[in-house]
């Protein structure tokens, strides 16, 4: 029913939007509660100031009554900008565009990823075990501990990112996170310059993340950060994020990835980690033929084909790749590269045509692909 609503809100339902929004008041505190509805009243019938005002409060869930919602915030902020708000006008660049695949079906987009069958199971399989304990919860049964913190493993370009973004999306949808958005933050982001500023930034980035999931790449990083003193940042944005971890269990999902080895060094580092961080999801690096077939699901998309002798040396690139790197093989990263460097070389030679045609325009051959894979090899 959401997915609905929503993908009614985006073409201008202006009660789906009013229906969405209310499922996003806090019910805490009460006088906190009364002035959103109070605020969406108003923007309902027609006030475009507090149209901005809903929209602000839902882009961001810091002192706001509402969830965060970022896709409805700049719905609403569009609302308030077609009545000629100069507020709304002035934010909306600034708010980002609205995430159009979150109205697409979370779980047939996961199953539709190429490879990744083992993944994709686990990730369903803990999606079905919340649905499952929030079922017995409405039913007034005994549930168990649903938090759904989760490690991923692997090289890069395996699509931890895309797994932990659907997987938000797959969590909102059974009504487990209000937004199901993804903030993806990488350690720099996190770790401060002095003492007392690491707790702020972690408190920063966990209130970004409300509602949704929080996503931190190569979170072992943050073992080799410490003081001039000896003090370690690192550790103290550690014991910081399991407290906020533990005080919004109901509201905030973590997700924890890097290269194997190291991440379970970082798992031992502290016993807090180890005992919230129990489901490990270790993502494989592609074989050739997955590559092959990533690589024209983005020709496809982009409404690219390859002649036979392209699609043939495709299979023979795909076969050659893994023996370049020595570790820390790409895979996707490797493939979009290619496929991006494609399409620079087909430009070059089909602007050398006197009038090049649609097919021209569309056609990948056997020599735009042995030039994109030449720069790669020089690049790596």
């Amino acid at each position: 029913m959401d997915d609905i609503l929503r993908k009614r809100a985006l073409e201008n339902d202006n009660e789906a939007l009013m229906e969405l929004t209310k499922t996003l008041i806090k019910e805490e505190p009460l006088d906190a509660k009364n002035t959103a509805l109070d605020m969406l009243q108003a923007a309902w019938t027609g006030d475009p100031a507090a149209a901005y005002q809903v929209g602000m409060n839902l882009l961001t869930s810091q002192e706001s009554p509402f969830h965060r919602d970022k896709d409805l915030g700049i719905l609403w902020l569009r609302r308030a900008d077609k009545d000629n708000n100069e507020d709304a006008k002035k934010a909306l660049p600034g708010a980002g565009q609205v995430d159009m695949g979150s109205y697409k079906d979370p779980i047939a987009e996961m199953n539709a990823l190429i490879g990744l069958t083992n993944v994709k199971k686990a990730v369903m399989d803990q999606a079905d075990r919340v649905a499952y304990m929030r079922l017995r919860e409405k039913q007034g049964l005994p549930v168990s501990d649903a938090a759904v913190h989760m490690v991923f493993t692997g090289n890069p370009g395996t699509g931890k990112t895309s797994v932990a973004r659907l997987f938000g999306r797959i969590l909102r949808r059974i009504g487990y996170l209000k937004s199901g958005h993804l903030v993806e933050v990488s350690v720099p982001q996190i770790i401060g310059r002095w003492v007392g500023e690491t707790p702020q930034k972690v408190v920063s980035c966990v209130n970004e993340a409300l509602d949704g999931v929080l996503f931190i790449d190569e979170a072992y990083g943050l073992m080799g950060h410490t003081t001039h003193t000896g003090n370690s940042y690192g550790a103290e944005a550690v014991t910081t994020l399991l407290k906020l971890m533990e005080d919004n269990r109901d509201r905030l999902v973590v997700i924890v990835a890097g290269y194997p080895a190291k991440m379970a060094e970082f798992l031992e580092s502290n016993p807090g980690l180890k005992s919230r961080f129990t489901e490990i999801l270790h993502f494989g690096d592609y074989s050739p033929q997955e590559m092959a077939d990533i690589y024209l699901k983005l020709a496809k998309e982009g409404q690219y084909t390859l002649n036979p002798a392209a699609q043939a040396r495709l299979a023979q690139i795909m076969a050659e790749a893994p023996r370049l790197y020595l570790q820390n093989f790409p895979n996707g990263r490797l493939v979009r590269n290619l496929f991006e460097d494609t399409i620079k070389y087909a430009a070059s030679r089909v602007m050398k045509l006197q009038k090049p045609g649609k097919s021209d325009l569309t056609t990948f051959t056997e020599t735009d692909l042995d030039q994109a894979f030449r720069e790669l090899n020089q690049h790596q």
